[in-house]
């Protein structure tokens, strides 16, 4: 067969599919919707380390670690970005924790007079609650919705009678797998994203050769976020005030990412009332990358020298030197995995087969 023959038979089959496109849902990359549009996190480190400057719209995010590790407040600093861009944000306050401290969260930068927050009442399952951000979705009506936290949520079939724990486990994991669909499609379109907060739990039936820790609510989600992040405390990095405890520092990994190149980390300052320093974190990511010579105590970068840290910081913190580092930073971004992690991870497995490292070690 001629070359020309192969070429004419390819531009039928496609004029067969032109015209098949009027019958059947086929599209073409024009009418379909690409995850480019992203949600600043608030921080620097971890937009990089997502790879499109932030968690992505139109898509599920799955944010998971152990107890007080920061999640919460990563959700946080998302809906402060939302709203000063002027979008919408609703928050399934499934914990019944978000209201218990508005002052706190208008601390760290959110209206909460312009925040909606979704509650269910005692007797309503937790179906009531996924229709409702169905039907947001489809309203588009939502820039951001934050789910915190899957433990927190109770299906029906587990509120109308006692049930086993195994019962409880298995229910609220099917519940997962059947509502996870109708979401990924109505996400689709209102290109919002849906922020799930979930936690790591003790793997009784593990075995001895099983992971240590789960999550919680099946596997369904990890099939269905585009992005999971793992949020975990670096050890003894307490920012202390007075003997008071303002911050800590937090180590996040990109376990799944199905919108840039998956495996990357971030590693930040979060302080509790303040969300991240910006001009600490990108000075940590200049020296993790290279950008900045370090030789004992003393600094070398833009042909200037700093005795410490500190005098790095304040250096970047002026707003024309802020300005041209944070361009430094995205000119190096492709050429580093870890952003602001100050010491490389051991080799550790985990469930999801990432390098990572136990809380304590």
């Amino acid at each position: 067969m001629t070359t020309t023959n192969k070429k004419s038979e390819k531009e039928s089959k496609w004029d067969k599919l032109v015209e098949m496109s009027s019958e059947l849902p086929l599209y073409d990359d024009k009418d379909y919707c690409r995850l480019t549009e992203a949600i600043p996190s608030g921080s620097l480190s971890l937009d990089l380390a997502i790879g499109i400057n932030g968690h992505p719209r139109g898509a599920i995010v799955d944010i998971f670690g152990s107890e007080s590790t920061g999640k919460s407040l990563i959700s946080i600093m998302a809906i402060a970005q939302v709203q000063k861009a002027g979008g919408v944000a609703v928050v399934w306050d499934a914990e019944r924790s978000y209201s218990k401290n508005l002052a706190w969260m208008r601390v760290n930068g959110i209206d909460t007079s312009k925040l909606k927050f979704l509650r269910l009442r005692p007797t309503q399952g937790a179906e009531i609650g996924f229709a409702a951000i169905i039907k947001i979705c489809q309203e588009q009506a939502a820039d951001l919705i934050v789910v915190d936290s899957i433990p927190a949520l109770m299906p029906q079939s587990v509120l109308e009678r006692e049930v086993t724990e195994a019962e409880v486990l298995g229910r609220r994991a099917g519940m997962m797998s059947a509502v996870l669909p109708r979401l990924v499609s109505a996400l689709d379109d209102s290109k919002a994203c849906l922020m799930f907060i979930n936690q790591m739990r003790a793997n009784i039936g593990g075995g001895m050769y099983g992971p240590s820790e789960k999550e919680t609510g099946g596997f369904s989600l990890k099939f269905f976020s585009s992005v999971r992040l793992r949020v975990k405390r670096v050890p003894k990095s307490e920012k202390m005030e007075n003997d008071v405890p303002v911050g800590h520092r937090v180590h996040v990994s990109v376990v799944k990412n199905k919108v840039a190149a998956p495996y990357r980390q971030a590693e930040f300052d979060l302080y509790y009332n303040s969300g991240v320093d910006n001009a600490s974190e990108v000075a940590d990511i200049l020296v993790g990358a290279g950008a900045v010579e370090k030789k004992g105590a003393w600094y070398f970068y833009e042909e200037q020298k700093f005795q410490g840290m500190a005098g790095l910081v304040e250096f970047v913190k002026q707003p024309k030197n802020m300005e041209k580092a944070i361009k430094k930073v995205h000119s190096l971004a492709d050429k580093i995995n870890t952003f602001g992690v100050q010491q490389a991870a051991e080799d550790p497995k985990s469930e999801d087969g990432i390098s990572i490292k136990e809380d304590g070690e």
